[in-house]
Parts: structure tokens; sequence; C-alpha cells
């Protein structure tokens, strides 16, 4: 919170994964997910505004410092921008053994509660996004920003057929905490005439593509993602919205001189 209090620009904040879900693993504490959850959605969303300190208004999904108030969106220069609260480690989803002891002390009765956070704030974030999409529809928008935490196409390569032999097949809401949530971008943006930008970041590596393609295995047109630099890049990615044009959104990354690291 002192860090955006730093900071004149208006700033939408889009929960990851170092916050809470990661904060289990016994070199980050073993706390309990959950319990540091409660305590953001306390502190970063006790306003129904943006951080910062020229903050505007925005809308909430759920009451102020409760659940799904992290779920955000506003309407500026005809584009609506909304925030999702999807973050990294498969979005709290334990589907799995491994994922539940690795670097962890879990108990499997802990790893049952963390995915059925998982499944009720999967729900929530599907509602979200169907109504954020209604509601671009109905004003006729030229484009809406999706901002999530978490890389839902890691680790896979989505040219020479790999988006639909590998990312595709592994989509499976039984054990892929992104499942329901790309499905439902893929229908949404194809029932959309404007463009449609996801933002994210969580694996740290600049990227600027095209990863959504329709059954006929054309790209999508009005779809772009963006990932965003992270951990020991400084650099960012300044955005311009233009909606009277074809495309809306253009791009410019701003690379920074690198920090060097301390030395031992």
């Amino acid at each position: 919170m002192d860090y955006f209090k730093k900071l004149d620009n208006s700033i939408s904040y889009s929960v990851g994964d170092n916050e809470w879900t990661d904060c289990h693993r016994t070199n980050n504490g073993s706390y309990i997910p959950t319990e540091r959850l409660s305590y953001i959605r306390k502190v970063f969303f006790n306003k129904s505004t943006t951080q910062g300190n020229n903050a505007f208004p925005v809308e909430r999904q759920g009451a102020l410092s409760q659940a799904y108030s992290e779920n955000s969106r506003f309407i500026k220069d005809h584009v609506m921008f909304v925030a999702l609260h999807i973050p990294g480690s498969n979005n709290n989803f334990v589907s799995t053994k491994h994922l539940c002891t690795k670097k962890s002390t879990r108990t499997q009765a802990d790893c049952d509660l963390q995915t059925k956070e998982y499944l009720a704030r999967n729900v929530k974030n599907i509602e979200w996004l169907k109504s954020s999409f209604e509601k671009a529809k109905r004003e006729k928008l030229a484009g809406i920003v999706i901002s999530i935490q978490a890389d839902i196409y890691f680790p896979f390569e989505m040219s020479d057929g790999h988006y639909q032999d590998d990312f595709l097949s592994q989509l499976n809401p039984k054990t892929n905490g992104y499942a329901d949530f790309f499905h439902e971008l893929v229908a949404q943006t194809h029932s959309f005439d404007g463009q449609v930008l996801l933002y994210y970041s969580d694996s740290h590596y600049f990227k600027l593509d095209k990863a959504m393609f329709d059954k006929s295995g054309a790209i999508t047109s009005n779809f772009t993602s963006l990932e965003a630099f992270g951990d020991d890049e400084q650099s960012w990615v300044e955005m311009t919205v233009d909606p009277s044009s074809k495309n809306v959104f253009s791009f410019q990354p701003i690379i920074l001189k690198a920090l060097k690291k301390p030395t031992k």
C-alpha cells in the first residue's frame, strides 16, 4: 500500500500468487493462503476506487473488503478495463497431491479448503467476465481489457499446431484452474465486435501475440494477449488507446537500464 501511495498515477490492481496463493510454502512463511487473501481484501479493496494518489471510481463485484471485492471494472475512452482475480499456481486449484505438498507442510485437508476457495471464486470470475462483456456489448464499446496475473499459456508454444494439440488439450476443468476462464473468454470474444486484450504478467517475459484461434484454425483477429516484463527486469509497456482506430490498442515496450544485482 505504501508503494501505491508514492505513485501519482491511478493503479488498477489485479491480485497475484505472490500475495497469497504461494504463502503456504515453507520459504514464504507457511501462512494459510486464505488468511492472506482476507487481509489483502481488507487493506487494498476497502474503497470503490483504484489505487494511487489520483484514484477514480470503479465498480466492484463484491462488498468492500469482502470476497470478490478485488474484481473491478471501469470505462474510459470508450473502452472497458476489467480486473479479474486469476493468480498463478493454478489459480489456487490444488488438483494433485504433488501440488499440495511441494515446498509445503500442508495436509490434504488444507489443500481441500484451498480448492474449495478456487471453486467458489471461479464461479464469480466467470460471472464477472460475462457481465462485463454484456455491458460492453450494450454500450457498443470499442474494446475491453482483461487484466489477470496468471500466465494461462505457460509453458506452451502457440505456433505449429501447439495451440490446438498441446494448449487446448490440457484445458481440463478437472485439473486446470484456468480452463473455465479461457473457454468463456473465447466464447465472449468471438461474439464481441470490439477488440479484446488479455493482459498478464506471471512468467516475467515480455510477449505480444494473437494467442486465440477459431475452430477452423484461423487467428481471432479481435484478440490480443500481452505479457508484461517482470522479476528483475524493470522495463514496462506503454499502451495507447485509440477507440477510433481499427485495432484500438497499440504498444511500445520501454526498456530501462538493467539494475546491478548486489554482490554477496
